[in-house]
């Protein structure tokens, strides 16, 4: 290619990755990554397991490339895929807790360890804080509309949600985060 990728189009970049071309392959994984880390961390504060998922879909992305198809956008693409990764190794670690017979109770401390430590690591700022608390959906709708700057349109794919849905869950959240930090800053 005679321009870096940072200069095409999408459509381009997805093109010369499904032709084999290393180094828009490389561009995908150099603009992704802290992108798609980020998301996960959102859904859970695992770092490893978001590590062995990352590096999972792109070893898969990369096997598979032939067969998959055109992209409309490459974030949203990869922000569905990645969502269904996580969301995959968190299934299987459950059903491994499971198949081991863990006492009642132990996919419950496992669920608040996880809280625990994404508060602990966001002590510092009041209205992450705060956004841990909302319910998870509300959260992740926030996530993907204010930290990566997603449409309405781009939220409902990679969430699987209607139109109407999706802006309700923000007006909420945003709502509920109003009147929390208004709360917090009357003391």
């Amino acid at each position: 290619m005679d321009q870096p990728h940072s200069q095409n189009s999408d459509a381009e970049v997805w093109s010369d990755f499904k032709r084999g071309s290393q180094e828009a392959f490389s561009y995908l994984y150099r603009t992704h990554y802290r992108k798609l880390y980020n998301y996960g961390y959102s859904i859970i504060a695992d770092k490893e397991l978001l590590k062995d998922a990352l590096q999972e879909l792109f070893l898969e992305l990369w096997r598979d490339r032939e067969k998959l198809g055109q992209a409309q956008s490459i974030q949203v693409y990869l922000l569905v895929s990645f969502r269904r990764k996580v969301f995959g190794k968190i299934r299987s670690i459950r059903r491994k807790r499971l198949e081991r017979e863990d006492p009642p109770g132990a996919e419950d401390s496992y669920e608040t360890s996880v809280i625990a430590r994404q508060e602990e690591e966001a002590q510092g700022k009041r209205l992450s804080q705060e956004l841990n608390c909302l319910p998870k959906r509300q959260k992740e709708a926030i996530y993907l509309r204010f930290y990566q700057e997603l449409t309405y349109q781009q939220i409902t794919e990679i969430m699987n949600l209607q139109y109407q849905t999706v802006r309700d869950l923000i007006c909420k959240g945003l709502k509920t985060l109003r009147q929390n930090l208004k709360t917090l800053l009357l003391f």
